[in-house]
């Protein structure tokens, strides 16, 4: 059975100029985010968060750290946007194409 594999893409908001090389994540391996080179006038980064291209989907996380994608604005009472950190890892973000 071949890898899954997906690609984790970094965007910048508004007013972002620079860009960020793509990282191809093997399904079930940690790998390692990289660190965000965006910069934005009077805005602290906090972190990464994760929408599938595929679905529109944002990943959510719940009270009890379980990770699900729901398109934006539809997830449960009390799941919040889950935030990788800086140079995080992941390993199981999508099993889809």
């Amino acid at each position: 059975m071949s890898d899954i594999k997906f690609t984790v893409k970094y965007e910048g908001f508004d007013g972002c100029t620079a860009a960020m090389e793509p990282t191809t994540v093997i399904y079930g391996k940690a790998t390692k985010l990289r660190k965000n080179i965006f910069e934005r006038s009077k805005h602290n980064f906090l972190g990464w968060t994760a929408h599938r291209e595929s679905d529109n989907k944002m990943c959510y996380v719940s009270p009890e750290k379980k990770r699900r994608f729901f398109t934006e604005g539809e997830q449960p009472k009390g799941w919040f946007p889950c935030v990788y950190k800086d140079g995080g890892y992941v390993s199981k973000l999508s099993k889809i194409d």
